[in-house]
């Protein structure tokens, strides 16, 4: 005769030997699932996936805030688990939320799950703290064990740091003394008066070599005048020889130098004025900074706080042969504001020949302010 109690012990013993068959089944399938999951991930989804990355500004003032956006899309059927993304940028562009971050460079991680045919999108506040151009080439791309690089570009232009108030105060008042004292008038080289005799102090591009040759004796070309100013901005990038500074003061100077200039051009572009800008620092690439044509607007204006922000603190050539080539050049009619960490006599001296060419100079020598 059977027993209930074992009867029902035994039914229960069955009972959990199904369940546990079951759940090994459903284990074992899962684990086929997944390793059929992984390995079509890694032959299909990577194929399939996208990524961008980009600054929300081209450039930004030294101290602003900008973002990074990323964009990554699924294009695949397949659903993406744990998307790692592995960013390494200069410390000097700071990534909230960074990871790690040795004093010169700094680790970011972002993680996604993105479904099929999915885009996703993530915004990353940014702080620049120091002016500069900085690039991202690749990202290193984790999934499913795997690691790829992917070319993500971005870049940012970080412009010389905003003046003060105070030192916007000052600027303009040296603005407005350049305008009280001499101020030049701007040649209209498409409008001409006529054809007079030379006079002493006549630039002598303005010789009309054919009417000179015609009568016997020095001819000009009389031009009409436009009502506006006409500006150029030096930055000196050159240490003194006899004053010596420290490196991070010179630093200091040279941004504070780079500050003034975009102030002062900004203000010109705004005004509506034409203006060049020149310097003779070497530039990241390598190059020496370019000279600029007179012009004016504002895309002008941008294009001169980009090569601003590509240069280094180091100086290529002389001060004093950039500003002899507009001595020999016979630049004249302009305003002319130099911005230097000292001022010696061979500056005075190109100083004194371009006055004599009939410009105004104004130098700022921002070791003294």
């Amino acid at each position: 005769m059977r027993q209930p109690g074992l009867e029902i012990y035994q039914e229960q013993m069955i009972v959990i030997a199904l369940i546990c068959a079951g759940i090994a089944v459903t284990i074992v399938v899962l684990t086929i699932l997944a390793a059929i999951y992984i390995k079509l991930s890694r032959q299909l989804c990577l194929k399939e996936l996208e990524y961008r990355r980009y600054f929300r500004d081209e450039g930004v003032f030294e101290g602003d805030r900008t973002e990074l956006i990323e964009e990554i899309t699924n294009h695949s059927f397949l659903p993406m688990f744990a998307v790692d993304i592995e960013t390494h940028i200069s410390s000097k562009i700071e990534m909230q939320g960074y990871e790690r971050s040795d004093g010169i460079s700094q680790e970011f991680i972002s993680r996604f799950f993105v479904f099929p045919y999915t885009r996703i999108q993530r915004r990353h506040t940014v702080t620049c703290k120091s002016r500069g151009y900085y690039k991202l080439e690749t990202a290193k791309v984790g999934f499913t064990g795997i690691e790829v690089y992917l070319d993500s570009p971005a870049q940012i232009h970080v412009y010389p740091a905003e003046v003060t108030v105070e030192e916007s105060r000052q600027i303009n008042r040296l603005f407005q003394y350049s305008a009280m004292s001499k101020k030049p008038l701007i040649e209209d080289n498409f409008s001409f008066a006529g054809i007079r005799q030379y006079i002493p102090g006549d630039a002598m591009n303005a010789l009309n070599y054919k009417q000179t040759a015609r009568r016997g004796e020095l001819m000009v070309n009389d031009r009409e005048y436009l009502a506006g100013r006409k500006l150029l901005v030096y930055v000196n990038f050159q240490p003194n020889e006899k004053k010596h500074f420290p490196p991070e003061q010179f630093h200091e100077l040279i941004e504070k130098e780079l500050s003034y200039a975009s102030y002062l051009l900004g203000e010109s572009v705004r005004n509506g004025y034409v203006c060049s800008f020149a310097a003779n620092s070497k530039m990241m690439h390598g190059g020496v900074a370019p000279r600029y044509a007179f012009a004016s607007g504002e895309e002008y204006y941008q294009e001169l706080l980009c090569q601003m922000a590509e240069m280094t603190d180091l100086y290529a050539v002389s001060m004093l042969s950039v500003m002899k080539q507009d001595i020999e050049e016979r630049l004249d009619n302009t305003e002319i504001f130099l911005f230097t960490p000292y001022y010696d006599t061979t500056l005075a001296g190109a100083v004194e020949d371009l006055e004599r060419n009939g410009n105004v100079v104004t130098v700022v020598n921002v070791s003294e302010e």
